[in-house]
């Protein structure tokens, strides 16, 4: 299924982060865009029960983009499987 303004957004977020992180180069904040995949919350009817992420599995991936090694990139846009190319 093809949804436009999901997709747009998303790409504009991307770039934002980009944006952010590049104006924050000279400073040890990390600026990381997150996709925790589709999770199970009552959103949308039937999305608790359709949706494959449960609500902890996806604060795995917050958590792991929000503590950062100084060493790790910025600017990125990250899911469970690592970083995701855009």
């Amino acid at each position: 299924m093809i949804v436009p303004a999901y997709q747009s957004s998303r790409a504009a977020l991307n770039a934002i982060t980009l944006v952010v992180a590049k104006a924050l180069a000279d400073t040890s904040i990390k600026v990381t865009s997150v996709c925790p995949g589709w999770v199970q919350t009552d959103l949308a009817p039937g999305n608790r029960e359709q949706a494959p992420v449960t609500p902890e599995q996806a604060t795995e991936v917050v958590h792991r983009a929000a503590t950062l090694a100084v060493t790790d990139p910025s600017g990125t846009f990250v899911d469970a499987d690592g970083t995701v190319r855009w």
